[in-house]
């Protein structure tokens, strides 16, 4: 009988103690393949992708020091990102930041500190500058966001503002709030 008992015993502990270690294993994997897909499931760097129009001209050119794909939020990270906007019927727009991110499949471009924008001019007076930390760019509409403070400056101007909207394509600037403006002789 005793033999039976410490028999029965050792099987209750054996069966514990794998049931122990399996659900801990499996814990293990389960959190494994947590952090994998939570992660970046690619990276490139060095990129320049162009995107082009209905007519085959480009529309505009991104570049990055490096991109970061993140599945998990259905968006890629950039850094130092450099956006051209070209325009058959203006001077291209530049863009650059500290940091950006893609998301909406290309759709949406949201750009994080020290984002300029720039739009050259034949006539250097003309040259647009603009400044903020933060702006959100729809490159295939032509539009562009922010709702912090912004700095445009031309040769003889400036003007402060606190939130702005855009539409590039038709060349209209609504700038939001406390709209300050400078103009020299």
């Amino acid at each position: 009988m005793k033999r039976h008992t410490l028999l029965g015993i050792l099987l209750i502990i054996t069966v514990a103690f794998l049931g122990t270690w399996l659900g801990q294993d499996s814990r293990r994997r389960i959190k494994q393949h947590e952090l994998s897909q939570s992660g970046p499931d690619y990276f490139m760097s060095g990129l320049t992708a162009i995107s082009m129009d209905t007519t085959g001209r480009p529309r505009y050119t991104l570049n990055a020091d490096r991109l970061v794909h993140l599945p998990d939020e259905q968006a890629t990270a950039l850094s130092n990102p450099r956006l051209v906007i070209h325009d058959a019927k203006q001077d291209d727009w530049h863009v650059s930041a500290i940091q950006g991110k893609v998301e909406q499949e290309g759709e949406r471009v949201s750009l994080q500190g020290d984002v300029r924008v720039r739009q050259e001019h034949s006539d250097p007076g003309r040259a647009l500058n603009l400044a903020t930390q933060s702006m959100v760019i729809y490159p295939r509409r032509g539009q562009a966001e922010t709702a912090d403070a912004v700095h445009i400056t031309r040769a003889d101007s400036r003007i402060d503002a606190v939130g702005m909207s855009a539409d590039i394509d038709n060349r209209q600037l609504s700038l939001h709030s406390q709209v300050r403006g400078y103009y020299e002789r």
